[in-house]
Order: C-alpha cells, then structure tokens, then sequence
C-alpha cells in the first residue's frame, strides 16, 4: 500500500480545520486518500482549504462553517458528512 492509499475508503472529520495543525492534517490526509469533512467557524479559510485541497487528489471534501460550541450546527455538520 502507497501512502497514496493508505486512507483510502476512509473518511476524516476534522475540526478547526481552516488553519493550523488541522489545515495541515487534513491536506496530508488528502493526500493519502481520505474523504475530509472539514468543519471550522473560519469560512474564508474553508474556501482557502477548498480550493488547495482540489487540486491534491485523494478523496472528496466537504466543508461546513461550524462552531462546536453549538451542538445543534455539529450535529447537523456530522449528519452531513455521514
């Protein structure tokens, strides 16, 4: 298996994922195949994130503009990425 396969079939939700450590993981993850479900209050930085991450390969993406101190936008931003 290449690290371009590694995470294939899997999908990655990662919070906080419009900048820092989170940004990162998710462009590496990419990369080795997984679909990302990326959540973040930073939608300029989604749409950043978005575009970067169309042109690495690996698996879908889908963003959401979430703060996970509202139970009620995660729940409806997990139900999404199921």
């Amino acid at each position: 298996m290449t690290h371009a396969e590694r995470f294939s079939g899997k999908v990655a939700l990662i919070t906080g994922a419009a900048n820092g450590i989170a940004r990162e993981t998710a462009r590496i993850m990419a990369a080795e195949g997984a679909s990302i479900a990326a959540f973040d209050r930073d939608e300029a930085g989604l749409s950043r994130l978005e575009e970067e991450l169309r042109f690495a390969g690996g698996g879908r993406l889908l963003t959401r503009v979430v703060d996970v101190l509202d139970e009620a936008s995660v729940d409806r931003a997990v139900a999404d990425a199921a």
